[in-house]
């Protein structure tokens, strides 16, 4: 594969640079109305509880609307999909400026959801348009810079987000929250969307909702690769969920570092996210496609690794170093899977293969989120840190045992030809 890194990528693809910013832009006005929205609910009620609401309630519809997000990704222009979800997402972020008294916090539940559901339909369909809007040799250092910005956003966004709180009030950062989706929109009228994207048969248009999904889910479950790399996802969400629950506990009650040390651990989380996307488009982005099939095993084996001796930790920079190198190798894992998963499937399946995989690990990490907080008080973080982290390195086993086995052979490109044929 053809070298290539982040500066060639944005200074010769004009279409994906104004993708990439749009990201930046909406993910910082993200941080602004989630901080905003967690710091008027304890200062209208000053109630734990009202805030663990508020976290739900961005979170389930995460879940609910995945499957359709895809659908409509497959079915519609991406383009319109996701100018229509920008412009639906200023008028939602404007919506928490009718919150002003405790009773009016049903609002801020509201608006939470819908903001999120809209925002499913548009991470679909921005995710499903990066292979269209980039040459094959861009592909992984595209994936890299996107899963980077994330990881980065998470680090900054919420330190950016509290700053804007304080010096603009509530209302200020909810304002700067409907400007951001404006601005992505503006940027994404000047992409050149290609039409070779809209290429469905009219007997696929008219089918239902309900039959194109399940249509995608066959897709999935024939194609073993496809399935792999859904699974592993899932595999490494069982581990991953828990962590949210893990870094509070053990930097107040192991590390007793309080709130600071919640902070250091999810900005060790980022930090190794960062770095492992970079390491996979430096190192892996030439490799063959039987290669990167052993260090996708490989690399979430050592995540499973790597988190179960966090679990042993007892010092707040111990527990750093190896969240951090755990982060790192899942980095890998994530932007090579991520790569070959858009590699692999036609266009037209694109949006319901990564809503399945989105909404199945999101459930996953759902689920737990609830099983670490309900466990915690009976078997402590210790216990349930490593059996997160042997979770993990199963499941990267389970996938080097089937990649040994040739469940995963052959090579994208025969893969995507052989699937176009079937479906003609």
């Amino acid at each position: 594969m053809q070298s290539m890194g982040y500066i060639k990528l944005l200074r010769s693809n004009r279409d994906f640079r104004c993708l990439w910013i749009g990201q930046i832009v909406s993910e910082l006005g993200d941080w602004f109305n989630s901080i905003a929205v967690l710091a008027l609910a304890m200062h209208l009620t000053g109630s734990g509880l009202v805030v663990s609401a508020v976290l739900l309630s961005r979170t389930v519809p995460a879940v609910l609307f995945g499957p359709p997000a895809g659908v409509f990704a497959d079915r519609f222009k991406r383009r319109n999909l996701l100018l229509a979800s920008d412009y639906l997402r200023a008028i939602l972020a404007l919506g928490f400026l009718l919150v002003s008294s405790r009773d009016q916090m049903v609002l801020a539940y509201l608006f939470g959801a819908l903001l999120t559901a809209v925002s499913m339909f548009f991470g679909t369909a921005k995710s499903a348009s990066i292979p269209d809007l980039c040459a094959p040799e861009e592909l992984m250092p595209a994936n890299a810079l996107t899963g980077s910005t994330t990881a980065i956003m998470q680090m900054l966004g919420g330190a950016l987000g509290g700053f804007a709180v304080q010096g603009l009030g509530y209302r200020g950062a909810f304002t700067l929250n409907a400007l951001s989706f404006l601005v992505s929109a503006a940027l994404i009228l000047k992409i050149r969307f290609p039409e070779s994207q809209l290429a469905r048969s009219d007997r696929k248009e008219r089918q239902s909702y309900v039959r194109e999904f399940a249509e995608g889910l066959r897709f999935v479950r024939r194609q073993p690769i496809v399935l792999g790399l859904l699974l592993i996802g899932v595999g490494w969400a069982t581990g991953g969920g828990a962590a949210q629950v893990l870094f509070s506990l053990f930097a107040i009650d192991v590390y007793r570092a309080g709130e600071s040390g919640i902070g250091l651990l999810y900005s060790a989380a980022g930090l190794g996210i960062v770095v492992g996307a970079t390491m996979s488009n430096a190192f892996f982005r030439h490799r063959s496609f039987e290669f990167t099939k052993w260090v996708i095993g490989i690399s979430i084996v050592l995540t499973g690794v790597f988190y179960g001796i966090f679990s042993l930790t007892q010092n707040l920079w111990s527990g750093f170093f190896w969240i951090a190198l755990s982060r790192v190798a899942m980095g890998i894992n994530g932007i090579i899977g991520t790569t070959l998963l858009m590699s692999t499937v036609p266009a037209e399946f694109r949006g319901r293969t990564l809503s399945v995989k989105d909404t199945a690990v999101i459930f996953t990490m759902v689920v737990s989120m609830l099983l670490a907080g309900l466990a915690q008080s009976q078997a402590g973080p210790h216990v349930i840190g490593l059996v997160a982290g042997l979770l993990t390195l199963l499941t990267g086993v389970l996938w080097l045992g089937a990649n040994w086995a040739g469940v995963y052979s052959g090579d994208p490109e025969a893969v995507k030809k052989l699937l176009k044929k079937s479906l003609d």
